[in-house]
């Protein structure tokens, strides 16, 4: 051990510091004066829980997350403590909640709260609890320990015990949904992943978000695409959100999950049907519609995303023979992850904490641009090759160029892609064609009509 190192003796608030006379040298970064708010901040730092959190210059709502997770990590501890004593079978722990999930967030916090997760350790049922809720069951549970330690009886009935809670649904996991795709009027059919309270994937939920028809008749890429975001400015965009199902690692909710999300658009969630099985099946369809597309929305589609929660739905009938006889010391060792030597990271639920798209939906976007342009290479050489194998009286380059010139200058086309090697120059060559078509010039028409129109491939 140095000089001035920190001890802590269990989950209590029994911490020390180590005074070395003989050798006393401060290892790198360690003050002279050791009080109890640096010790708290370096254990919320080594917790993960203020990973995020910058050190210097916090905003106004960082400083009162920061001191949240300060004021609650002690007394979380606390609360686990007495938990293990009295051997209730429940545990505390310390969740960053985004407020983005909150049917009632507090309107005094920022975007991120510090709530406090319980989970009973036998069946595996969680709750969340807001920060002023635990901290008067926190009180109630001093007062019931209080009286076991004077040897008073501490039973209260089911109603009175700060312990218990009545069985709620559960946000199982978040997954996040970035719109750039739909910016340029393109869908997204695929899966995106479902994470928990502490980070960890828990499954994956498939979603299909395209423009569509009033009628909900899903729209071509021809119909919808555009080159540049700033197109849609002022025109009525109307898309559909389908939700397919959802895939669980471990989907131990019998009695059914559902899907929760709130479009951006709108004021409320949404929410699936309630449904049951190993991969439910939710089907769950609706359309929604910006009547005029502002330069807001294009910022959004470009930065948002939209947060889906996955809930499910608990029971107490799922109790194990095997942990409800086991102590609650005994069912906490079994919850501890393996050591794996790196620090755990403490993740938001409803992904705030996520990186933005970037490159991610940039190549998503450049994927579907190239697919367009190696639909129009491969329709340019058909034409090519349509016009190739006509008899020479029928070669009729005027034709030729409108039909050629048409095309590229349309929104697309259905044909499958084909190699892209010489897209730029084909592309160039068009370009200088319709320049000098633009001008109107006789003597550029007349130099059209003298070009083999095979060498434009």
């Amino acid at each position: 051990m140095e000089h001035n190192d920190r001890i802590l003796f269990g989950c209590t608030n029994h911490l020390y510091v180590y005074k070395n006379p003989i050798h006393p040298t401060l290892p790198p970064g360690v003050p002279a004066e050791i009080d109890w708010e640096f010790a708290q901040k370096e254990i919320a730092k080594h917790s993960g829980l203020t990973a995020n959190l910058a050190t210097e210059n916090l905003s106004r709502d960082q400083h009162v997350l920061q001191e949240q997770i300060l004021e609650l990590l002690p007394m979380v501890a606390e609360a686990n403590a007495i938990s293990d004593e009295l051997d209730r079978k429940i545990s505390f722990e310390l969740a960053l909640i985004s407020r983005e999930v909150l049917d009632e967030p507090d309107e005094k916090s920022g975007p991120v709260q510090a709530m406090v997760l319980v989970k009973n350790l036998v069946t595996d049922n969680m709750w969340l609890w807001e920060r002023g809720k635990f901290m008067n069951r926190k009180f109630l549970i001093q007062e019931m320990y209080q009286k076991y330690l004077d040897g008073e009886d501490h039973s209260l009935p089911q109603e009175e015990d700060p312990f218990w809670e009545p069985v709620t649904d559960i946000i199982v996991g978040t997954g996040n949904l970035f719109m750039t795709h739909l910016a340029y009027g393109l869908d997204f059919d695929d899966k995106i992943s479902i994470t928990d309270y502490k980070g960890q994937e828990v499954g994956f939920l498939y979603i299909h978000l395209t423009p569509c028809a009033a009628n909900g008749k899903i729209l071509t890429e021809e119909e919808t695409f555009v080159d540049d975001p700033s197109n849609m400015v002022g025109k009525q965009l109307r898309f559909k959100v389908v939700v397919k199902r959802v895939e669980l690692n471990l989907n131990r909710y019998p009695n059914g999950l559902r899907v929760k999300y709130k479009m951006f658009t709108e004021p409320t969630f949404t929410e699936t049907e309630n449904v049951i099985g190993t991969i439910p099946e939710f089907r769950h369809t609706k359309i929604f519609l910006i009547d005029e597309v502002l330069k807001s929305h294009l910022d959004y589609f470009e930065h948002g995303f939209v947060v889906f929660m996955v809930i499910g739905v608990q029971t107490d009938n799922n109790v194990s023979p095997a942990k409800a006889n086991m102590t609650t010391k005994e069912l906490r060792q079994l919850q501890k992850p393996p050591v794996t030597g790196q620090r755990r990271r403490m993740s938001v639920v409803g992904g705030l904490n996520e990186a933005p798209p970037g490159k991610q939906n940039d190549l998503f976007i450049l994927r579907k641009k190239m697919k367009r342009l190696e639909q129009k290479e491969r329709r340019l050489k058909e034409l090519c090759e349509e016009w190739s194998a006509r008899p020479e009286q029928d070669q009729q380059f005027e034709a030729f160029f409108r039909e050629v010139y048409t095309f590229a200058y349309s929104k697309g086309t259905k044909v499958a892609g084909s190699n892209p090697n010489r897209r730029k120059s084909q592309l160039r060559r068009l370009s200088t064609i319709a320049d000098e078509d633009s001008d109107g010039d006789d003597d550029s028409m007349s130099s059209h009509k003298k070009t083999n129109f095979c060498n434009i491939l």
